[in-house]
């Protein structure tokens, strides 16, 4: 995930910075320590909420210098230097800029740094020097949203948002020009509703990026629009579940209104593993109350491209066991298939056909009403007549693999998704069902 300057500068900023000068030389400077700091601090904090990044910088280094300093001190220094990494496009300074950011962000989590937005940059950063960001494939644009990003670091968001709408006449598709002007309207008083009109409009461009959503939703919290919010938070998660600052963003909004946010509970307690020509099937311990893990092995059957097993009769009459086998049955099957159809591959990837698949092969011949049915089971069965299987593998089951299938889903149904999110991660996971 690629981060730019305007996309994390408003989630940088976050609580005050305590620390105190580091020349104490006397008993005398010492006494004077605490007030010197808290100008020091009281000028960095009225830097960065003006958005004067470039004058805040130096300030939050002096902060830093401290031995006692803390990891909200660090973490500001660190998106600051990174904010200059963005900006640059010289190769040697694009590398010091980057180590500089490493060094402080790793701090800041060596400190207790947990946020979401620390988290980020420290990923983005962690193959090295992260390539240049190009905003349009225009040159005029890109150079005038170049121009317009150093401007804005600087606090001059009038000329900024200037130079971000002349990039925007030159390329109209350029989201993140509609997006910067909105986040400026954003930081200016008595322009919140502007702002959202910009939002709307990179939405139009791309309804499957994130941060739109994002800043839209932030744009109607100060609005005090809780519940219209909401539904912009929801917008970004479905756009891009995967993104860890639109997570963090969709967990602080329920935490914020007292709302629980969960998947439904679906425990899958086998696994399957190549075994030669066919597969071992591994029931984890004390899901059919065994007491030990219960291996059993599948061999290919010599006609109807299956596999077949051998276990206890007692077996055979065990819902849960016999649904989770059928599970099993359909992903061996399946991949079989695949392979035949693709000679010469020796691995597939995980997912969404092959996964839904073997979930419905094993409710396929459940009773919904069976007393003693496996919640598991039974709440799989809820989310397959309720239309949202598919949604459900992918927020609560979703690997590498499954996720190549996302954007695809999301292009066809995200309707669907909205609902799986609203009507059963909100408010409980799927429990209200």
């Amino acid at each position: 995930m690629s981060l730019t300057i305007t996309g994390v500068q408003r989630l940088a900023a976050c609580g005050a910075l305590l620390c105190i000068l580091t020349f104490l030389v006397s008993s005398t400077i010492a006494q004077q320590a605490a007030p010197d700091y808290a100008a020091l601090k009281q000028q960095g904090d009225a830097l960065f909420a003006q958005n004067k990044m470039e004058e805040a910088l130096p300030v939050y280094e002096k902060l830093s210098a401290d031995s006692n300093a803390d990891w909200l001190v660090f973490s500001r220094l660190g998106f600051l230097v990174y904010s200059k990494l963005v900006l640059s496009r010289n190769p040697q300074e694009r590398k010091e800029f980057a180590d500089r950011a490493r060094t402080a962000l790793l701090r800041a989590r060596e400190l207790g740094d947990r946020t979401a937005l620390t988290n980020s940059l420290i990923n983005n950063l962690a193959n090295g020097t992260p390539a240049v960001t190009y905003y349009s494939e225009v040159g005029e644009a890109d150079s005038y949203m170049q121009q317009a990003e150093i401007i804005f670091m600087k606090g001059d968001l009038e000329a900024a948002v200037e130079l971000y709408k002349k990039a925007f006449a030159v390329d109209p598709k350029l989201y993140d020009a509609a997006v910067y002007i909105g986040d400026a309207c954003y930081k200016t008083p008595g322009k919140l509703e502007e702002a959202q009109e910009w939002y709307a409009k990179a939405v139009a461009i791309n309804p499957n990026r994130a941060i739109a959503y994002r800043y839209w939703a932030d744009d109607l919290m100060k609005l005090g629009k809780i519940q219209e919010a909401r539904d912009k938070f929801v917008e970004a998660y479905i756009s891009q579940p995967g993104d860890r600052l639109t997570v963090a963003a969709l967990t602080n909004w329920a935490k914020g209104q007292n709302v629980t946010l969960a998947q439904p509970l679906v425990k899958i307690p086998i696994t399957i593993a190549p075994d030669g020509d066919g597969y071992v099937m591994t029931v984890q311990a004390g899901a059919i109350n065994n007491a030990s893990p219960l291996k059993i092995p599948f061999k290919p059957m010599s006609t109807g491209g299956s596999y077949g097993a051998s276990f206890s009769p007692e077996l055979l009459n065990n819902p849960t066991f016999m649904a989770w086998t059928k599970y099993a049955g359909a992903r061996m099957v399946w991949t079989r298939q695949y392979f035949q159809g693709h000679p010469g591959q020796t691995s597939v990837r995980n997912n969404l056909p092959e996964e839904a698949l073997a979930l419905r092969a094993a409710i396929s011949q459940l009773d919904a009403n069976a007393k003693d049915l496996d919640p598991s089971l039974a709440t799989l069965i809820k989310l397959d007549k309720d239309g949202v299987l598919e949604a459900f593998i992918f927020f609560a089951r979703g690997d590498q693999g499954i996720m190549q299938d996302y954007p695809a889903y999301l292009d066809e149904h995200r309707d669907i998704l909205r609902r799986y999110v609203m009507t059963w991660v909100f408010p409980n996971g799927g429990n209200q069902k």
